[in-house]
């Protein structure tokens, strides 16, 4: 008799246990089907596809060799410009006047203004090398010799006060193809790249353009090239001494983060989100470069939204993320 009773009682504890433990399992799972939607909402981030760009650029130093013209002041005295600084003139405008102060004259003063030889964008940067860098000889100057004549640049800003015959402005052609000498470390351009007859795509500020490669010369660990400019950027033309970023790899196409990218059995893919679900989808990688990915698929299109961070995410998770 008190065996059955015992045995009831564990009967009851086993079946008492088993209940707990059975919803618990259902809490945990109910709980896990509610909660998680919510959680990977909060933890996971959302981009969209787009058709871009991700560029790689080593920096450069140079000299740009440009069509320039000289204007000389006319008289000794005090320079006033009348026209901006980089603005484009016609032939015979007036761009300046030099007021000299005359104690003998009846007038008291005497003033000379200036007119614009040719047509060209006014600069007031005069270094000193208008004469020697012409685009007449660039072509047949050696490199090394473009470089011993960057040393004897100068800086010389825009003065006030000048003597008759001193330079004041010049007027640069900015229609006409420049050419530009830049430096670049032989470790940052492959030698390949720098071939006669290629050319490099060239970045100033924010404005791109294109250098056709002339010459070039290795000289221990320094690499010289001189390259034609058919365009150049507007903010350029008036610099001499220029610093320039030089393209050294280039991705294009779809770009995505590069932690973006998930494998299966070594096949590179991305969660694609379609109708509120994560969706894996296989890609073709381009390449990589600077955390950023390229990437191209017959299941993609411009616009297409895609999870950047992963790690949690399962095929057909609901996302409501917006």
């Amino acid at each position: 008799m008190q065996r059955n009773k015992v045995n009831v009682r564990k009967k009851k504890l086993f079946i008492s246990g088993s209940v707990i433990i059975l919803l618990t399992s259902v809490m945990v799972w109910t709980i896990t089907i509610l909660i998680r939607p919510i959680l990977l909402n909060y933890l996971i981030d959302i981009e969209s596809i787009k058709d871009s760009a991700v560029q790689e650029t080593v920096f450069a130093t140079g000299l740009l060799i440009k069509e320039e013209k000289v204007i000389k002041a006319p008289l000794s005295g005090q320079v006033s410009m009348l026209v901006d600084n980089g603005e484009r003139v016609a032939a015979g405008t007036e761009v300046a006047k030099v007021t000299r102060v005359s104690l003998i004259s009846p007038e008291g003063s005497k003033e000379k203004t200036i007119y614009a030889p040719c047509a060209g964008v006014v600069s007031t940067n005069i270094d000193g090398l208008e004469g020697v860098l012409q685009l007449e000889t660039a072509n047949v100057l050696e490199l090394s010799q473009i470089d011993k004549i960057r040393t004897e640049l100068t800086d010389n800003k825009q003065q006030q006060a000048v003597e008759k015959g001193q330079p004041i402005i010049k007027l640069v052609e900015n229609l006409k193809p420049v050419y530009l000498y830049l430096e670049v470390d032989k470790k940052d351009i492959p030698a390949e790249q720098l071939s006669q007859d290629k050319s490099l795509r060239l970045k100033h500020k924010n404005s791109w353009f294109t250098g056709y490669i002339v010459k070039t010369t290795t000289v221990e660990d320094k690499q010289s090239v001189l390259l034609k400019v058919n365009e150049c950027p507007g903010g350029l033309i008036q610099l001499r001494d220029v610093n320039i970023e030089v393209l050294r790899k280039e991705l294009t196409g779809f770009i995505v983060s590069e932690e973006s990218l998930v494998y299966r059995n070594g096949k590179p893919g991305l969660y694609k989100l379609y109708k509120k679900k994560a969706t894996w989808v296989p890609i073709d990688l381009q390449g990589v470069l600077k955390g950023k990915a390229a990437v191209s698929s017959g299941n993609l299109i411009n616009g297409n939204r895609y999870i950047i961070s992963p790690q949690l995410i399962k095929d057909r998770d609901i996302i409501t993320t917006q």
